[in-house]
């Protein structure tokens, strides 16, 4: 752009939110590329809780 400006970024952290209330271990499992484990993740995910 032609010129330093400081910036700062937040996001809202919906994946944090979610470990607490589906009692997930690992924040990292929804970042994962595989297959099988998101499509059992797709069933839980979407039932009331």
């Amino acid at each position: 752009m032609g010129f330093e400006c400081p910036v700062l970024a937040w996001g809202l952290g919906l994946g944090r939110v979610a470990v607490p209330y589906y009692n997930i271990q690992d924040l990292r499992d929804f970042n994962r590329n595989d297959i099988k484990q998101l499509r059992s993740m797709k069933k839980w995910l979407l039932q009331p809780r």
